[in-house]
Formats: structure tokens, C-alpha cells, sequence
């Protein structure tokens, strides 16, 4: 992992997403590269004159430099790339990751209500459909710091290998143990959904060589419920999920689940993309 993308809009929450990246560039001794992305508005009349659109890049990198120099008193030996770019934020940061062959993109997110959490759960679940890339969301409280535990939620099949792959090598950074999480509203009992999982870790664990993964079979009827009771019981510190869609996604950030679940305000995110 060479390259981290850190799409920021100057806020607090965005500091503390470059901020993980930076302690995450410097343990991996990657490049950081931070982006911001901004809008020229329109004229609503003859009457009104808008500064030109070079104004705008040049105040996107008055910017981006402030935040760089802010991140690179804390990291002096992290390379920091900036870039700014005009367009919208679920288009731009996709483009530039692959652009720049990103390995991974760091993503801030908050417990904001309103139009601001509207805005930044629907940019993140966004971004989630049209990247690549695995792209971590850090909510407000979440600090870096050992992932000693990361949690895999997910339906198992050939499909989710690569996932299991990439998370073996994020995994091996830290030595963290990978714990399988499948939701089924099955019976548990003679559940042949336990046989293939514990199959599928099987194949994993001889395939990849590494052996701190173990698994979890969970029986609830409601997927988001179920995940949720796990969570508040044996927290990880990170959560990674295949998006197999743009609604799970969003679901993942709604409002109105966010309230509920126990990994919003502090366990990171990571999401990884299914072909269709």
C-alpha cells in the first residue's frame, strides 16, 4: 500500500481524517495525497458578478496548503501530494484516485443532523458505489491506533477472496486477527451456513498462510440489527464490509440507522466494492 487519497472540505472531521492517513502513511511509509474539490456557481442574473474560475482554484489551494503544512508539522516524514479539482465530490475523488492508482481512499464522516449529514452520508455512500478503490470512513471520534481486531461482514462465496486478501494484507501491518462476521436469520442448529463459512476460512487460511482468522455465525432476522448487537458486545477497531450496491451503502450512513448503531461514532469503516 504506496498511495492514500484524503479527500478533505477543510472542516474538523476532514483534519481528523488526514490525520489518520498521515499516521497510517507513516507506519506503511506511503504517500498521502489530498483533494479537495469545488464548485464555481452559476449566475442566477446579468447582475451578479461571481469571481472567475481561477479565483476559485487559487482559494482550493490557499487551502489545501494550509491543511498540508497543519499535517506536516505533525508528519514531516510523510510525502503530501495536493491537488484541487472542479466538479462534484462523488465524481472527482474516483477519477483522481484512479488517476493517481490510489491504493486506498480515507474518507471523514460525521453524526452531523440535517442537510450537512444528508451531504456527507450520501458524498461517502457515493463514492463507496463508483470507486474501486477501498475507501475507509472515519467518523468524528475515531483515532488512529492499532487495529487489533477488524471485523468482516459479509455473505462468503469466490466473490469476497480478493476482499479477504486485501484485508490479510492491511491485517499483517498490525498482526490484527480477522474475524468473519455472517448475519443469517436461519436456525443455528445444523445451520449448513457454519459448514461453509468454516470452510471458506479454511480455504483462506491455507491459501493466504496467515492464521489469525477466526469466524462468527450470527442468527438474526435483521441484517443491521444483528451487526449492531455484535458490535456493542465485541467492538473491533475496524469494520469492513463488501458494498454490494449504492442503497447498502447508503443505508450504512443513513440518519436514521447511524442513531442506532454502535460503530457510528467511533469504529472506521472500510468498504470494499463488488464487481456486478
Amino acid at each position: 500500500m504506496k498511495k492514500i487519497l484524503v479527500p478533505v472540505d477543510f472542516s474538523d472531521n476532514s483534519e481528523n481524517a488526514l490525520e489518520y492517513a498521515c499516521e497510517l502513511g507513516k507506519k506503511l511509509n506511503a504517500e498521502v495525497f489530498i483533494l479537495h474539490s469545488y464548485h464555481v456557481p452559476v449566475p442566477v442574473s446579468e447582475v451578479v458578478i461571481l469571481p472567475m474560475p481561477e479565483e476559485y482554484h487559487k482559494i482550493a489551494m490557499n487551502g489545501l496548503k494550509r491543511a498540508r503544512d497543519k499535517a506536516k508539522e505533525r508528519f514531516p516524514e510523510v510525502n503530501m501530494v495536493i491537488h484541487a479539482a472542479m466538479g462534484s465530490a462523488d465524481l472527482e475523488i474516483p477519477a483522481y484516485a484512479n488517476n493517481i492508482k490510489a491504493d486506498l481512499i480515507i474518507m471523514g464522516t460525521h453524526g452531523a443532523s440535517g442537510v450537512s449529514e444528508f451531504l456527507i452520508g450520501s458524498n461517502a455512500a457515493s463514492v463507496m458505489e463508483n470507486s474501486l478503490v477501498p475507501v475507509l470512513a472515519i467518523p468524528e471520534k475515531a483515532k488512529f491506533k492499532e487495529l487489533k481486531k477488524i471485523a468482516f461482514a459479509a455473505d462468503y462465496g469466490n466473490h469476497n477472496a480478493g476482499h479477504v486478501h486485501f484485508l490479510i494484507d492491511f491485517a499483517k501491518i498490525f498482526d490484527s486477527e480477522i474475524i468473519m462476521l455472517h448475519i443469517t436469520s436461519g436456525n443455528l442448529v445444523d445451520n449448513f451456513e457454519d459448514l461453509e463459512i468454516g470452510r471458506f476460512k479454511e480455504y483462506i487460511i491455507k491459501e493466504s498462510g496467515y492464521k489469525n482468522i477466526s469466524y462468527r455465525l450470527i442468527e438474526d432476522k435483521d441484517v443491521f440489527h444483528g451487526l449492531n448487537t455484535y458490535l456493542e458486545q465485541f467492538p473491533p477497531d475496524m469494520l469492513a464490509m463488501s458494498m454490494r450496491n449504492r442503497s447498502f451503502a447508503q443505508k450504512i450512513f443513513s440518519r436514521s440507522l447511524t442513531k442506532r448503531m454502535a460503530y457510528h461514532g467511533h469504529i472506521p469503516v472500510l468498504a470494499l466494492h463488488i464487481t456486478k
